[in-house]
């Protein structure tokens, strides 16, 4: 009888190949769209569209929208301080508790699973 764990390596073995494959075909894909000017291609069980994201460099940004349109920034907690904000609560009872000893009701534990595969 196969255990868990070989049924998973087993799994993930054909899973790589598979993504070798998909990533072959989407290459494939993506250069007969270039070729033929093409944004969508179907099938009866997948559509692949060829999409354009924009994005600006957050700093620039925020200091050109600073400098011309103050009144769109909005002041943010900085991850770093919300990382050891966390880091510094002390859970229990369903409860988290800072260093000084307040409850705040705004934190929350979700447990979840990691799975790596190598």
């Amino acid at each position: 009888m196969n255990r868990p764990i070989d049924e998973l390596d087993a799994a993930h073995a054909n899973l790589e190949e598979a993504k070798a494959r998909y990533a072959a075909a989407l290459d494939a894909v993506m250069a007969q769209a270039a070729q033929t000017g093409t944004t969508q291609f179907k099938t009866d069980r997948i559509t692949v569209s060829v999409c354009s994201r924009r994005s600006v460099e957050p700093s620039r940004f925020l200091a050109w929208v600073q400098a011309n349109r103050p009144t769109e920034v909005e002041p943010m907690v900085r991850p770093a301080f919300r990382r050891a904000f966390l880091d510094g609560l002390t859970w229990g009872q369903g409860e988290a508790t800072t260093a000084d000893g307040e409850v705040v009701d705004f934190a929350e534990v979700t447990e979840y699973m990691a799975v790596r595969i190598r």
